[in-house]
């Protein structure tokens, strides 16, 4: 009951209007009294956020009426309510609070995989109380006299006061704030998601207000590095030869009285730009953040950056790759998956065009729960939906992928070391089509509005043309045990030897 319920940029689209889930036979339920932001009709009636009901005796007209009942606050009331006092609000919010608070007003705040990428922890200078405390008890002495208390016994803060708390906790209640409000700050420029060359310079450009004084200075940050400060609007900063990776920028705005915000991020992508012939890329479908591929000592060192999935009906993500006509394959050493989410994977594809419906094959190294696994990613037909299969257990990275494509069929193999090769699939594929051969990687994009960016790393990448006459793999091998032997029936293969290893 009288709960808010606000989605942000992290909310699947399809919970937003959610309230409750499925509802289950033996439990009974009240909905009643709760606001769902932007979903005027839930909020009108509720009973539309809940989920099935698989009994109708499950839901409750009237709430439950409960021992030692409290009078509550209407949504509305308790949202500000949140607003003004969550958090460690006294004296006043730290910089990090202060932004917490803002992303919620403003629907702006994600979930982040590091500290870092929202300025890092702050830096508190060590202060020294002023307020002597002669019994150590956390209450000052001319607190306890105006209460009566003894200020050499520190027996009395456990004694309980008139309001009910202990004088401690008085005392703790009684602390009034500084009455400065903190500052709001924003990032102006760059926009989220910009991408930029290595070497090159970003300007930074902030803005920042205070209600209730004056803006001392605002601070500049790359992840939890300090670049600089600005005491003077407009509040701008130059960060000079910005080196390859994500990076995330925020600003600290601190007023007259100490009192400081921190800002929303921004992310810059900053990548290599050279040659990387023999390889190809280009974006596939609409990966959310433009996506690159870059070289590393040799053309067989590899990096793709991308955002998107390879899911469903279409892919989005970024294709580094080469041009096949006929037998081929490709191999690579996957060395590093950046931990987007869930899913995030890369590993190496044979796609029949570039069209983001387009069929295809695929071995990758994906992240499940618990660690990385093997997959198998097939789209055997225009527009239909991919097939994913986990293949075995838990694999650690640096992990080798193959694919061999033979006439008609194309063979997805996996090893550990790059000499002893395990199958995992084996599909049908158009021979005697140009088909594209390389590397894929993608952020698991799931159903929300935030992107990111994987940045999967190869080495020993390449890929090889197989000759016409290339034997493939006998096919319908049939064993039959006899008393002391075994009979072995296959479909003969053209251009092949038959050896036998005992």
């Amino acid at each position: 009951m009288n709960n808010y319920y606000k989605y942000g940029p992290n909310t699947y689209r399809n919970a937003r209007d959610q309230i409750f889930l499925d509802v289950a036979p033996d439990t009974r339920l009240h909905v009643s009294g709760n606001v769902v932001d932007s979903y005027p009709d839930v909020t009108a009636d509720n009973w539309l956020g809940v989920g099935e009901l698989a009994n109708p005796d499950s839901k409750l007209l009237a709430p439950v009426q409960m021992a030692n009942p409290t009078s509550m606050d209407d949504a509305e009331t308790a949202y500000e309510q949140v607003l003004a006092k969550a958090g460690a609000s006294l004296p006043r919010r730290d910089a990090i609070d202060a932004r917490i608070v803002n992303d919620v007003k403003n629907r702006t705040g994600q979930h982040i995989n590091s500290q870092k990428e929202v300025g890092g922890y702050l830096e508190f200078e060590e202060t020294a109380s002023a307020l002597v405390d002669s019994d150590h008890d956390g209450m000052p002495d001319e607190w306890e006299i105006s209460m009566g208390l003894d200020p050499n016994d520190p027996a009395d803060r456990n004694e309980i006061h008139e309001s009910d708390y202990t004088n401690l906790e008085a005392y703790l209640n009684s602390i009034a704030g500084n009455g400065s409000m903190n500052p709001t700050v924003t990032i102006q420029s760059p926009a989220n998601h910009t991408v930029q060359t290595e070497g090159s310079s970003v300007e930074i450009k902030a803005s920042a207000s205070d209600i209730d004084g004056s803006i001392a200075k605002v601070e500049f940050y790359q992840n939890d590095v300090k670049l600089g400060e600005d005491d003077t609007a407009p509040y701008t900063f130059t960060w000079e030869d910005v080196q390859d990776g994500t990076h995330y920028l925020t600003v600290r705005a601190i007023d007259d009285s100490g009192t400081s915000t921190q800002s929303n991020n921004v992310t810059v992508h900053v990548h290599k730009q050279n040659s990387i012939a023999p390889w190809s890329s280009t974006d596939i479908g609409e990966p959310g953040i433009t996506g690159h591929t870059q070289l590393g000592a040799s053309d067989t060192d590899v990096t793709v950056k991308s955002a998107g999935d390879i899911h469903g009906e279409t892919d989005h993500f970024h294709y580094a790759y080469q041009i096949l006509e006929g037998n081929g394959e490709i191999v690579a050493r996957v060395d590093q998956v950046t931990a987007t989410d869930d899913g995030a994977e890369a590993g190496v594809m044979i796609r029949k065009s570039l069209d983001a419906s387009s069929p295809f094959i695929a071995a990758m190294v994906t992240y499940v729960k618990g660690g990385q696994q093997v997959v198998s990613l097939v789209r055997d037909g225009a527009d239909t939906e991919v097939v994913h299969q986990e293949k075995g257990s838990m694999v650690t990275l640096p992990y080798w992928v193959k694919l061999v494509r033979l006439g008609d069929q194309v063979t997805s193999l996996v090893s550990k070391d790059g000499n002893d090769w395990f199958v995992i699939d084996s599909q049908s594929f158009p021979a005697d089509e140009t088909v594209y051969i390389g590397l894929a990687a993608d952020a698991s994009k799931p159903d929300d509005e935030v992107d990111k960016l994987n940045a999967s790393v190869f080495s020993n990448a390449s890929v090889q043309e197989l000759p016409a006459d290339f034997p493939t793999a006998p096919t319908e091998l049939v064993a039959e045990p006899d008393l002391k032997s075994i009979h072995l029936h296959w479909v003969e293969v053209q251009s092949a030897e038959v050896r036998l290893t005992y």
